[in-house]
């Protein structure tokens, strides 16, 4: 549910922290601060990550023009009362608007997630990648580690510009300034390298695999609508 007229820029930092309280609070605020300082317009908190506090004030202390960042929260999966919580996500990080504001576990009929990304491209409607740098399996990838040793960059860097290539969003968690600076100054892939990345996809899921019984986070696959 896009706000305003701002494009959205297409490397985000992301807003979660691993710690609760004040010390997830003031952590997310100098990762926060040192994003901004370094070029990202971009931030991606939620209601649920306990942050939009330290977004809102990383941003007054930066002294940068609210209108010149895109912001966005999130509903959480509860979401019985929306417009409440859309105030106290207002509230938490000080704003008086938001430039977008999105579920954060839209729970869906089934799919095809390929198709629905070309469709919905031709309509200038951004795809956002979730957990866009993937898992070891996808960082240690013998293509992936090739690819980065021959273009002098990261793996992550590798798979996060594979990703800009097919004009998806993405937002990397980034509490480290020398990667945030990495994340920020991403490689031009070749045709053919951007080829032998698309040829690696498996059919696997890498995220939120199902537990023994098959169920995510008590869900099964199918209510989930995977």
């Amino acid at each position: 549910m896009p706000n305003s007229a701002n494009s959205c820029p297409i490397i985000g930092i992301g807003g979660w922290a691993p710690d609760f309280g004040e010390e997830r609070a003031a952590k997310a605020k100098k990762w926060l601060l040192s994003a901004l300082k370094n070029g990202y317009r971009h931030i991606d908190p939620a209601y649920s990550y306990g942050t939009e506090k330290a977004v809102g004030e990383a941003i007054i202390e930066s002294g940068i023009p609210r209108e010149d960042i895109f912001v966005f929260s999130k509903l959480p999966s509860h979401h019985g009362r929306v417009l409440e919580l859309i105030q106290e996500s207002l509230d938490n990080l000080g704003f008086k608007w938001l430039d977008m504001y999105l579920m954060h576990w839209p729970f869906s009929a089934p799919y095809e997630l390929e198709g629905l990304k070309l469709n919905i491209l031709k309509h200038d409607i951004a795809v956002v990648a979730y957990n866009p740098s993937g898992t070891d399996i996808v960082r240690k990838d013998p293509v992936i580690v090739e690819l980065a040793a021959k273009y002098n960059a990261t793996p992550t860097q590798i798979i996060l510009a594979w990703h800009l290539s097919r004009n998806v969003v993405v937002i990397p968690k980034g509490t480290n300034e020398e990667r945030q600076k990495e994340n920020h100054n991403l490689p031009t892939l070749e045709e053919e390298d951007l080829k032998k990345i698309n040829a690696l996809d498996r059919g696997q899921r890498i995220c939120n695999k199902g537990d023994e019984n098959g169920l995510v986070y008590g869900m099964s696959i199918e209510d989930l609508g995977w």
